[in-house]
């Protein structure tokens, strides 16, 4: 078996002290970013790791980052993370980015410090962004950081875990086209982040494949929220309007519900709607909504086994993660209806 590399031939290698070198790797702010590089470069030279902190308990941990837990999405995901983790002995600290009580403010460099010094073994960033700074406080102090559906592209060496969001975003368009609509409305995405963005290209894919034509009208940003639904039904007023709506998001699709119901507008006799994630409410709705699931339990404990096994063996670089998307057809969707 090969020794261990120990810090003191890190710190050898890197030519500082001991001290020096163990403030590196703590996230210590008294630390010049020469030091920081040299003593990195040495631990990669010799293939060093930095020993797993363990809590009192004997049982790792893993700081979750959420921008919200309170919508119809996170409560699915976050459930997956700790079903895996109760099953490989890990602890669960989950913390809200939208929480303005908390000093550092979660998910930044300096919250990562504070975090790791709390214990935090590992970092899971559902819905979030993370940014170079983050991602590399989480580097330096060794602690294996994970993305679930990425706001942003996650720079490298980060582990990611997502869905096929193309292709959901295809099968929900493809889907409207066979019922014979051409007018397809595409609501809530937030288009800079890597789901909503690739629900987009996913939409206008299969438009294009079926040679319709894309109204810029019929296109809508926004935050994957129910007040992006509310506001899609304007697109109702437009002199040719939409038959059809693509919602980035249940949460966006039971807003429009919610708008049609004001309107008298009648789902699926006057406008069929496609949702996406399956979440909790989708059945509960009526109509049934017709939706792209999301095996949002199965992402969250796909996250969560990354986060252990790569504390545990010390190796974070993985592929990036994508679960299959599924079409879920309910009676939110119908035939066209023909226009006088």
């Amino acid at each position: 078996m090969t020794p261990r590399v120990t810090l003191v031939q890190v710190a050898a290698r890197a030519g500082v002290s001991q001290s020096a070198a163990s403030k590196v790797f703590n996230g210590r702010a008294d630390v010049g970013a020469e030091t920081i590089r040299t003593v990195k470069e040495a631990a990669s030279e010799l293939g060093y790791r930095p020993p797993s902190r363990r809590s009192s308990t004997g049982k790792v941990q893993v700081f979750v980052v959420v921008d919200q837990i309170n919508n119809l999405y996170a409560p699915e995901v976050v459930s997956g993370m700790l079903i895996e983790a109760a099953a490989r002995d890990a602890l669960v600290t989950i913390c809200q980015t939208n929480d303005s009580s908390q000093n550092p403010m979660p998910g930044t460099k300096s919250w990562i410090a504070h975090a790791h010094r709390s214990g935090a073994q590992a970092f899971l960033f559902l819905t979030t962004t993370v940014d170079e700074g983050t991602h590399g406080a989480a580097m330096r102090l060794g602690t294996p950081l994970v993305v679930v559906d990425p706001v942003n592209r996650i720079p490298p060496g980060a582990i990611s875990v997502g869905t096929t969001n193309f292709r959901g975003g295809h099968d929900a368009v493809d889907h409207l086209i066979s019922l014979g609509h051409r007018r397809i409305a595409f609501a809530g995405a937030n288009f800079q982040s890597t789901p909503g963005g690739e629900r987009l290209a996913g939409y206008l894919d299969a438009l294009r494949r079926a040679r319709i034509d894309v109204d810029e009208q019929l296109i809508l940003p926004g935050h994957f929220r129910s007040d992006d639904g509310h506001a899609a039904a304007r697109m109702l007023a437009l002199p040719d309007p939409p038959t059809a709506l693509f919602a980035a998001s249940d949460s966006v699709a039971f807003g429009f519900y919610d708008a049609c119901h004001e309107l008298a507008v009648r789902i699926p006799e006057d406008i069929s709607v496609v949702g996406f994630d399956d979440g909790v409410g989708s059945e509960l709705v009526w109509p049934h909504l017709t939706t792209v699931r999301q095996p949002l339990v199965d992402m969250g404990r796909h996250a969560m086994r990354a986060c252990v096994s790569a504390i545990r063996t010390g190796q974070s670089a993985t592929p990036a993660v994508e679960l299959t998307t599924t079409l879920v057809v309910r009676s939110s969707t119908s035939e066209a209806a023909r226009r006088g």
